[in-house]
């Protein structure tokens, strides 16, 4: 089963306020999960069991981590935004102190922003891809002179592999629909 979850009950040691409405977050349809952050608060969500299939013997694996979001404000460049990978084990990986930008700033108008950049995350271990605890946490901190509200209306990852034999795959799945390609 695809999931959306939050530690915003403050069990992350960090205070996090929690995202309403999770379910919103599933499916591309103008509904929103949203979290309403006063000045220096934060919180965070996490999407997994994407229910990837990728070849045993895939190769080169390279995956885009992508959310559909908007924010209270036209040009949002004082919330910091951290990402990080949840590995198979359901374990958060990656260094949480570090800042990873979207594509470009999040705006007030709702579009999709690839979560790590202007780069995509090379996944090194299959077993992650494929179990049900893989995904991605993003974890937002409010700098703004006033309140601002996160809204997701969706999220995907896309795997890019390389197959020993020759040639390449590819398979998007977000979580509302983990058999969507």
């Amino acid at each position: 089963m695809a999931s959306v979850v939050n530690n915003g009950d403050g069990s992350d040691g960090g205070g996090f306020i929690p995202f309403t409405n999770l379910s919103n977050a599933k499916v591309e349809d103008g509904s929103f999960s949203t979290a309403i952050c006063a000045t220096s608060q934060g919180a965070n969500i996490i999407f997994s069991n994407f229910g990837f299939s990728i070849p045993s013997n895939a190769i080169s694996l390279i995956a885009t981590f992508e959310v559909k979001i908007k924010s209270t404000f036209a040009s949002d460049t004082s919330s910091d935004v951290f990402f990080s990978i949840v590995n198979g084990s359901g374990a958060v990986v990656g260094d949480p102190d570090v800042v990873i930008a979207f594509s470009s700033v999040i705006t007030n108008t709702l579009t999709w922003k690839i979560c790590d950049g202007n780069r995509q995350s090379w996944i090194e271990n299959l077993t992650d891809i494929n179990s049900s605890n893989f995904g991605f946490r993003l974890d937002f901190l409010n700098n703004n002179a006033g309140a601002d509200t996160y809204s997701i209306d969706s999220n995907r990852i896309t795997i890019t592999y390389s197959l020993p034999a020759g040639g390449t795959g590819s398979q998007q799945r977000t979580v509302h629909n983990p058999d969507y390609y």
